[in-house]
Parts: C-alpha cells; sequence; structure tokens
C-alpha cells in the first residue's frame, strides 16, 4: 500500500462470504479493517472509534443503507464509499444526497477499491490536517508587516523600515 498511515476501514456487508473476502483482501493490502453484517453492529463500532473510510453495502438486514450513511456523515469524519449491487441511477443519486462520497458497484475490482480507499482516506488526512492547528513547536516562521510604522519584522524578530517604493511593493503584495 502506498499511504504512509495505515488506514482504518470499517465494512458493513450482509454477505458473509462477501464481507469475508473483502476483509481478508483489504487486510491483505495493508489496511486495518473492522467488518461487520448490519447497522447495529455498526454502530456499535464507531462509538468512541474513528475509521478513515466506511465502505457501505445497502441491502443490509435491518435498516436502509441510505439511512446509515446519512447517520455516518452527520456523526463521524470517515468517508463513504457504497458497495452494491443496486446499481440505478435513482439508487446513485440517494446515496450522494445521504453523504456518500463514492458510489461503487459490485462486483468491484480489487485494484479500483485500494485505489479508491487510499484517494477517500488522503482526503480525510488531509482535512484532518488543515482543521487541527499545528502544534506551537512546529508553527511555521513567519513575516510580518506592520502598516502604521511601515516596518517588516523577520522571524527572528529583526526589524527593517521600509522605504515608501519598498512598502508600495510589499503592501501590494501582502
Amino acid at each position: 500500500m502506498s499511504t504512509a498511515k495505515t488506514n482504518r476501514i470499517l465494512l458493513v456487508e450482509d454477505d458473509d462470504l462477501l464481507r469475508r473476502g473483502l476483509e481478508r483482501f483489504l487486510t491483505l493490502s495493508g489496511y486495518q479493517v473492522t467488518a461487520v453484517a448490519d447497522s447495529l453492529s455498526c454502530y456499535r463500532e464507531i462509538d468512541g472509534k474513528t475509521f478513515d473510510v466506511a465502505l457501505i453495502d445497502l441491502g443490509l438486514p435491518d435498516q436502509r443503507g441510505e439511512t446509515l450513511i446519512a447517520y455516518l456523515r452527520h456523526n463521524t469524519t470517515s468517508a463513504i464509499a457504497v458497495i452494491t449491487a443496486h446499481d440505478d441511477l435513482d439508487t446513485r443519486v440517494a446515496c450522494y444526497r445521504s453523504g456518500a462520497d463514492l458510489f461503487l458497484s459490485k462486483t468491484v475490482d480489487g485494484q479500483e477499491l485500494v485505489a479508491a480507499i487510499d484517494s477517500l482516506a488522503g482526503r480525510v488526512r488531509l482535512l484532518h490536517e488543515v482543521a487541527s492547528p499545528p502544534a506551537p513547536d512546529s508553527v511555521p516562521a513567519r513575516w510580518v508587516l506592520q502598516t502604521r510604522s511601515r516596518t517588516l519584522i523577520s522571524p527572528d524578530e529583526q526589524r527593517l523600515r521600509l522605504t515608501a517604493k519598498e512598502w508600495n511593493l510589499f503592501s501590494t503584495i501582502a
């Protein structure tokens, strides 16, 4: 797998044979996989845990997949991919409106699934990095342009009073 961090995957699939096969394939591909057979088990797994990507089948025995997708969208930060045999326009639109990020038809190719997971997980990780402030010791050095005194202050606190031309250039750029 090409990602630097191991992605945590939540797989919700009621077909035992398919669930076990996907779980094994994804584990061999380098992911940490939690596989469950129904919505209730999914709700239990997400309590206090985080997953980078949730792979959801629509034909679950205890709840419509779209309902689970909407719940995950509003209550987790996981990217959501639908894997289903119900591949018609109305179903795809309903899934996207419920909050799905990606819609894949069964049977999905393993290479495509891995590429999709890596892409979605990378976006989730990027969003977390943007949303989380950097640690105090990792804050990048900044230059400051003071308006009143027309002074440029370097990251090591050296002050440089700017000429009129320099001020016009810096204030235009800033």
